[in-house]
């Protein structure tokens, strides 16, 4: 009876006391903050004064995780913040001891070189510690953060091991095969003995923030079993953990496992697609259906996506594909190609009640269940793998196609220490390859594939001594053909090669004229491309001045003209072989003019017609015909197209017109290139003291998504009109005949194009000074 009088007088005296309750409000919220507050504090010896970083892992985040940066003194950190629900975070420290880095340039990830704690609200964590080469340091609070310490200081210790050993067989070229095969045996123990620390620790704590954030996270990387999970579960208290994200993943992915196993039929309806309408399973009976569980984060998932869009279209009248994007925000789903350019059923997985890849147990990527016309499914399939979509369409009973014939390729190259070799393969009709990797044991290649017909390809070794690196620091290589075996692979073939490794491959395959074609043609370019890639490697050097750089730059030219000579003189006698016309096609429009080209393809022998090497080349001819023809309509002198386009950074509608009545000049560019970004801050000065008369226009040819265009153009301030190159009537690259970048097009105040441009130097700058003034 008191509080129903109490709210009675407060809502009668709103008007007289509102400040007071505003206020009264205000002191509510931050007692709520306090109450949600944790706090971290401690001393890790070994540490200076760096920065380390955390995420904040949760449901109640947009994303799922919150990043937060903590500054470190002397060692010593102290942050506090605040949390709804407990978690698990890692910090991580700029710190070169922590580095496991490879020679590629990327790196080993393992949770030993991070500090990991249970935060919650209320938490107060002290940290102690040392680091060595990786995080010998761990949390306390008397409770949960003391159960994490438990797992932590004896599995990561047994983890830094086993990635130490990684990088030993990464970087040491020097390691014999009697010592690799006793490190991986060493590995594989501490994998065993990493694997009973995991097991040991969850039969003594499944019930605990840190048992719970374990078994998701094992049972993702598929380190334990469905059916113990389960069994672990029973353990839990639900009354204590049944709120925590990571026990109710768990509860998930038990249902999702129980519920799609082969056989079951599967019952899914959402309304989490495209347009939000609701989609049923149901509605697809009668077809096959494949669920393919992908993100644009998701290498192999994106590169599969044209085999997978080839294989429905190829069968569209009984398969159909429902895409479930997975660990995307929503607008970059929606505005992904490969949600925009791809024309099946668009789902997205979130969080909560619609995380489908919990309910379908998803443990890695991409994953495909597939599901037949009666609404049962009959497979499950992770990752890409050659001959996937054969064994689907044996599985589906459609009609196979005729499969390539044999080839092999053996090869003995002196001086090289290689444990793989590996290959980009590319079949005719097919818009995307992939790559094959195969064993190898020093310099022996022993390979059996299968061509259509005859095949150029390259094969790539893990050998450092052959990699051209980009400058000193090995910071970066170039892929060139004199660090590849090189050989036309041919149905019902066996091709053979040999030679040896100095700082290139000196091997070449012969035995059959298109082999020895290309051996005759190597053999002499290779040596010469090889001083060019050496001196490129020169050029990198930071150490150089410009003036000691300029001789190796100049001896660059005259080895590339002089491989120019040698290969057009290889095109005039054999283009009429796979080797020629592959060459040929590189010549185009530089060594070969538009105008003799049809006196070299006249050269070529019908039996060539058929291969996809003169497809590939007439495809390359056209395409430059229609370059010339666009860059004959916006030559100099000529009023420049109109470019209109909704696809802007700031999303408003651009019109080229709305800008008449100034200088405008155009750059091409993209965020892949380099030259492109280089020269970006010369053209924003020299726009700056020319603002009164001078606008300028972006176009970025960009070959993924926009949210790198977005955030460089956001992050470096290229605060000028900025568009992006799109399709058909918007293929602006296309509309002037762009073909290499930066372009750059100057336009009159009246729409003249007073000057076209490649690249960017002071002689540029030069000439547009003098056209604008």
């Amino acid at each position: 009876m008191i509080k129903i009088v109490k709210k009675v007088t407060q809502l009668l005296m709103l008007c007289t006391f509102g400040l007071f309750v505003t206020q009264s409000q205000a002191a509510s919220q931050k007692t709520q903050s306090h109450e949600k507050e944790f706090k971290i504090k401690g001393k890790i010896k070994g540490l200076t004064n760096e920065e380390g970083g955390y995420a904040l892992f949760g449901d109640q985040y947009p994303n799922g995780y919150k990043r937060v940066k903590v500054n470190m003194n002397k060692g010593k950190l102290s942050y506090k913040g605040t949390i709804e629900a407990p978690t698990v975070i890692k910090l991580s420290f700029r710190n070169k001891n922590l580095s496991k880095t490879t020679t590629g340039g990327g790196y080993i990830p393992t949770n030993a070189t991070t500090l990991m704690c249970v935060i919650y609200p209320g938490a107060k964590i002290k940290v102690s510690g040392k680091i060595t080469d990786f995080i010998d340091a761990y949390p306390s609070d008397g409770g949960e953060n003391d159960i994490l310490k438990e797992l932590s200081s004896k599995l990561h210790p047994v983890l830094n091991q086993s990635v130490n050993i990684s990088l030993e067989l990464d970087k040491n070229k020097k390691i014999t095969a009697k010592e690799i095969a006793a490190l991986k045996k060493t590995q594989e123990e501490l994998g065993t003995q990493a694997q009973s620390i995991r097991v040991e620790f969850l039969k003594k704590h499944a019930s605990s923030v840190a048992g719970l954030w374990l078994m998701e996270d094992m049972l993702v990387r598929s380190q334990i079993k469905i059916e113990e999970v389960e069994e672990f579960l029973k353990g839990v208290d639900a009354k204590t953990y049944g709120e925590l994200s990571y026990y109710k993943a768990l509860k998930d992915r038990v249902k999702g496992y129980n519920s799609t196993k082969i056989g079951n039929v599967l019952d899914f309806k959402t309304q989490a697609t495209l347009g939000g309408e609701t989609f049923d399973i149901k509605d697809l009976r009668g077809k096959y259906v494949i669920l393919d569980f992908w993100g644009t984060w998701c290498g192999a998932c994106v590169k599969g996506m044209p085999g997978l869009m080839e294989f429905r279209n190829a069968h569209k009248d009984k398969v159909e594909v429902i895409a479930v994007n997975c660990g995307d925000s929503d607008e970059r789903w929606r505005k992904s190609k490969f949600t925009t350019g791809y024309n099946w059923i668009h789902v997205k997985s979130d969080k909560g009640d619609n995380n489908l890849a919990n309910k379908f147990n998803v443990q890695g990527y991409p994953t495909k269940i597939i599901v037949d016309p009666n609404g049962k499914i009959i497979k499950r399939h992770v990752g890409e793998t050659p001959g996937f979509y054969e064994e689907l369409k044996e599985l589906m009973g459609l009609e196979t196609e005729a499969k390539g014939e044999d080839f092999t390729i053996t090869a003995n190259i002196e001086d090289i220490n290689s444990t793989e070799g590996s290959f980009y393969f590319q079949e005719k009709g097919k818009p995307k390859g992939q790559w094959i990797k195969f064993p190898m044991q020093g310099g022996t290649v022993n390979y059996t594939g299968k061509v259509s017909e005859p095949t150029i390809i390259y094969i790539n070794f893990t050998d450092n001594k052959v990699r051209k690196y980009s400058n000193p620091y090995k910071a970066g290589y170039f892929m060139s053909n004199v660090s590849l075996l090189g050989f036309v692979a041919i149905p019902n073939k066996e091709i053979t090669a040999e030679g040896k490794a100095s700082d290139y491959i000196e091997a070449y395959a012969t035995g059959d004229r298109e082999n020895d074609l290309m051996a005759k043609l190597n053999k002499q370019v290779h040596p010469l491309l090889n001083k060019v890639m050496n001196n490129y490697c020169t050029l990198g050097d930071k150490s150089l001045s410009e003036e000691e750089k300029k001789p190796v730059g100049e001896e660059c030219n005259k080895l590339n003209e002089k491989i120019s000579e040698i290969k057009l003189a290889f095109v005039q006698e054999n283009i009429s072989s796979i080797i020629g016309l592959s060459t040929a096609r590189s010549l185009l429009n530089n060594q070969i003019s538009l105008e003799e080209a049809p006196s070299y393809f006249a050269k070529i022998d019908k039996k060539y017609k058929n291969s996809m090497y003169y497809t590939q080349l007439m495809d390359r001819y056209k395409q430059l015909i229609e370059e010339k023809e666009s860059k004959e309509k916006t030559a100099e002198g000529k009023e420049v197209p109109e470019i209109v386009t909704s696809e802007s950074y700031t999303g408003k509608a651009f019109s080229l017109k709305s800008l008449r009545g100034k200088y405008v000049l155009i750059d091409f560019w993209g965020t892949w290139c380099g030259a492109c970004i280089k020269g970006m801050p010369e053209m924003k000065a020299f726009h700056e003291k020319h603002a009164d008369k001078l606008e300028l226009l972006g176009i970025a040819a960009e070959k993924g998504g926009t949210d790198r265009w977005k955030s460089m153009i956001k992050n470096r301030g290229f605060n000028w009109h900025q568009i992006l190159n799109g399709k058909d009537d918007k293929d602006f690259v296309k509309k002037f005949g762009v073909s290499a970048f930066p372009t750059k097009i100057l336009v009159s105040p009246e729409g003249k194009i007073l000057l076209r441009y490649v690249g960017e130097d002071a002689e540029f700058y030069n000439k547009l000074e003098e056209l604008i003034n």
